[in-house]
């Protein structure tokens, strides 16, 4: 099934607040491998297939890592085959790009690391779907070692990021669980698929394990200007009924409507800038 495609609710692309634009610009292309093109002398935007963005780098001069502050714990994009994360894997080790941790989480195996700015970067692969549910039909996640040897010889050669990459799912780090659940399932439209794992959820559409995850492992603080951090999370609707249901609800519910150029868009509880799009 295509947990990313037209029909699937889905977080599609984001935009983060970056120090250093050509800092950032270097960091994306030449360690992590993805496509990355100049829009102006403020912004840059990152692809793994040259046409779809993935993340918007908008430049502020001096602005301090993100530290705990709510917004992103990590943006996480989803490679199309272990194949291609044991190519990552290797060009990881080849480049000696920093590595934060890796884990199998049973649905998928995920390596983590962060960018120059402290922004949390998760990259992943799935497992085959078939194996995702228990037998009771409950999304059996987990954080089980990391395979890195299996993983690493999956792979023939060391790679970057492949066309098919996708922005898979975005994990918040927020203020109030509840009141952030309340946005993303009850407004936005996101299910919720696990809720076993303390002090956060995990939400999807289309059956998938997740598209979106909120905790408050952290204990963040409000977000402030002058950091770096996550400024704008666009969702894809699968109709133009869809979006414009999820803005009505977000209207009854009193989320206050941003001003943007792109169309209609929120804030969250913590702030960030909401686009509702169709795609």
């Amino acid at each position: 099934m295509d947990y990313h495609g037209h029909q699937a609710l889905r977080v599609g692309a984001i935009e983060l607040k970056v120090a250093d634009l050509g800092r950032a610009e270097s960091f994306y292309r030449d360690a992590l491998g993805f496509r990355v093109a100049r829009v102006d002398d403020g912004s840059a935007v990152v692809s793994a297939d040259g046409v779809t963005p993935l993340v918007t780098l908008r430049h502020a001069p001096g602005a301090k890592p993100r530290g705990r502050t709510a917004g992103l714990f990590h943006v996480a994009f989803l490679l199309p085959s272990r194949t291609a994360l044991g190519g990552f894997l290797r060009r990881a080790i080849d480049t000696q790009l920093p590595i934060q941790g890796a884990a199998d989480h049973r649905v998928s195996e995920a390596i983590y690391l962060q960018d120059p700015d402290d922004h949390g970067i998760e990259i992943y692969a799935d497992t085959a779907d078939s194996g995702w549910r228990n037998e009771a039909g409950e999304l059996d996640m987990g954080t089980d070692p990391f395979d890195y040897s299996g993983v690493y010889y999956a792979a023939e050669e060391a790679d970057g990021i492949p066309a098919g990459t996708t922005l898979g799912h975005l994990h918040l780090a927020v203020r109030d669980l509840e009141k952030s659940l309340s946005f993303y399932r009850d407004v936005v439209g996101f299910a919720v698929t696990a809720d076993g794992y303390p002090g956060a959820r995990f939400l999807s559409s289309s059956g998938y394990h997740h598209h979106l995850a909120l905790n408050v492992w952290e204990r963040v603080l409000p977000r402030v200007e002058g950091r770096a951090g996550l400024a704008a999370a666009t969702v894809f609707f699968p109709a133009c009924e869809a979006a414009a249901a999820a803005a009505g609800r977000a209207r009854a519910a009193g989320c206050p409507e941003a001003s943007d150029d792109r169309g209609t868009a929120f804030l969250d509880p913590d702030g960030t800038l909401v686009r509702f799009t169709v795609r």
